[in-house]
């Protein structure tokens, strides 16, 4: 093979390589897109970003993209779900008053347990996604608003560890990715029958080679 037809394949394969690139940068694009519409908490702004998530979906090429689309577009239609929740509630008028709590006696040591009736819970945070590196240790913060106290993380995957400090955040640290692809999970946060969600994006690991 001469030179000329060396160069040419050259030449052609990091055209196309360019040309990918190119490609997911635009998908990339798209997705953020879709990200920075999914921050303003109303059902307009939602229905956008769940419009960008489905063209960043046919976009991308990966699998693991694709799925990251459609996670974030349930995570769309649930926070549709509970703004139009909370704005029912906010606009009925239930002539019943609420009861403001149930109250038990233990017959043996008279002490009181207290149930809630959670009627109107608002539960919010302050990301719908976060980004770890793939080498693991790394931390960060969620802050989680809601108007009672007892929220908590109902499901998560087994690769992330979380912890909650005293301002009502949550504290995410991933493990070590050994996988050969980037991985995502969706972790839940939950009050009363209230559910919200974070999705946890994690590169794969990337090993340095000295020479």
């Amino acid at each position: 093979m001469n030179r000329i037809c060396k160069n040419f394949i050259i030449l052609t394969v990091a055209l196309t390589i360019s040309n990918v690139i190119v490609a997911q940068n635009a998908c990339d694009k798209l997705f953020a897109e879709g990200v920075k519409l999914q921050q303003t908490m109303t059902i307009y702004s939602q229905q956008k970003a769940i419009e960008q998530f489905k063209k960043a979906k046919i976009c991308y090429d990966s699998q693991t993209k694709k799925d990251l689309c459609d996670q974030q577009i349930t995570a769309c239609r649930n926070i549709i779900a509970q703004i139009k929740k909370n704005d029912m509630a906010e606009k009925k008028d239930d002539p019943t008053p609420p009861q403001p709590s149930s109250i038990t006696a233990d017959n043996n040591d008279n002490q009181h347990t207290e149930t809630i009736d959670k009627r109107d819970v608002k539960l919010s945070l302050n990301k719908t996604y976060i980004k770890f590196k793939g080498k693991g240790g790394e931390f960060q913060k969620v802050k989680v608003t809601c108007n009672y106290d007892d929220w908590e993380v109902s499901d998560a995957p087994e690769w992330v560890n979380y912890s909650r400090n005293e301002n009502n955040e949550l504290v995410i640290e991933t493990e070590k990715n050994p996988d050969k692809d980037e991985r995502s999970g969706i972790l839940k946060v939950r009050c009363g029958e209230t559910e919200t969600s974070l999705t946890i994006i994690q590169d794969k690991f990337k090993k340095f080679i000295i020479l």
